[in-house]
C-alpha cells in the first residue's frame, strides 16, 4: 500500500512540474511580441560634435572649414585600428588620403608612416589623431605658404582593456596646403564629384583641398 501511495505522490509531483513549466512558458512566451527599436549611441559629450542636420558649407568660415579638413587629413594620415585591411586600403589608394595628397606626400607616407601603422595594427593597437592648432608660416617669395600644424596622437596599446589609459603624444608638421572654400567639379580620378559622392565615397576628397608637401621643419 505504501508503495502505491509513493507512486501516486511521485506521479502527482511530475504532473505539477509539467503544469508549472507549461504555465510559465505560456506567460513568458514573448516571441510574437518582440520589437526592435534602433538608436544611435553617442559617447560624444560635446553637443557640437554629435550627429545633427547637415550644415551648408557657406555656414563655415574659411578658417573653420580649413581646420576641419586638416584634422580629417591628420586622421587619414595617422589613424590605426586593429585591422590590417584598413592600412592596405590606404596603401592601395582606396581612401581619401591618396585623393588629398600629392604624389610626393603619398609616397613619403608609404615609406614612413604606413609601416609603423601596419605594425601597430598587427599588435592590436588603436590610434587616433586630433588637430591642436594650424598657424600660417611666412615663406619667401610667392611660394605657397606652409602651415605649422600641431597635433595630438592617442594610442591604446592593449586591445580590449577598457581600464588602460592611452599613450598621448604630440607632434608638429609643416604642411604646404592648397585650399579654396569650394567643392571641386571632378576628383583626382577624373570622376565627377556628383558621381563620386553618390558612390558613397569620403566627402572630404570633394573639397578643393590638398597637401602639396609635408616637412618636419622648415
Amino acid at each position: 500500500m505504501k508503495k502505491v501511495l509513493n507512486f501516486f505522490c511521485v506521479f502527482l509531483l511530475l504532473l505539477m512540474t509539467f503544469g508549472l513549466v507549461f504555465v510559465s512558458s505560456a506567460i513568458y512566451d514573448t516571441v510574437p511580441k518582440i520589437t526592435v527599436d534602433t538608436y544611435f549611441f553617442q559617447r560624444e559629450l560635446d553637443y557640437q560634435n554629435r550627429i545633427t542636420d547637415p550644415v551648408a558649407v557657406s555656414e563655415f568660415s574659411d578658417e573653420e572649414l580649413r581646420n576641419m579638413l586638416i584634422e580629417k587629413y591628420l586622421m587619414e594620415y595617422f589613424y590605426v585600428i586593429p585591422d590590417e585591411q584598413y592600412i592596405q586600403m590606404r596603401e592601395n589608394r582606396q581612401t581619401a588620403l591618396w585623393l588629398m595628397s600629392s604624389s610626393k606626400v603619398f609616397n613619403n607616407w608609404l615609406q614612413t608612416v604606413a609601416p609603423e601603422a601596419t605594425a601597430l595594427a598587427d599588435a592590436g593597437m588603436l590610434r587616433t589623431a586630433r588637430l591642436i592648432s594650424a598657424t600660417k608660416t611666412p615663406t619667401e617669395g610667392d611660394n605657397i605658404p606652409y602651415w605649422k600644424v600641431e597635433y595630438e596622437l592617442k594610442t591604446w596599446e592593449k586591445p580590449n582593456d577598457f581600464l588602460q589609459e592611452p599613450n598621448v603624444s604630440r607632434g608638429t608638421l609643416f604642411m604646404q596646403i592648397s585650399y579654396t572654400k569650394q567643392i571641386m567639379k571632378t576628383v583626382r580620378t577624373g570622376k565627377s564629384v556628383l558621381e563620386y559622392l553618390e558612390s558613397g565615397k569620403d566627402p572630404a576628397a570633394a573639397f578643393s583641398f590638398g597637401i602639396i608637401d609635408i616637412a618636419t621643419e622648415i
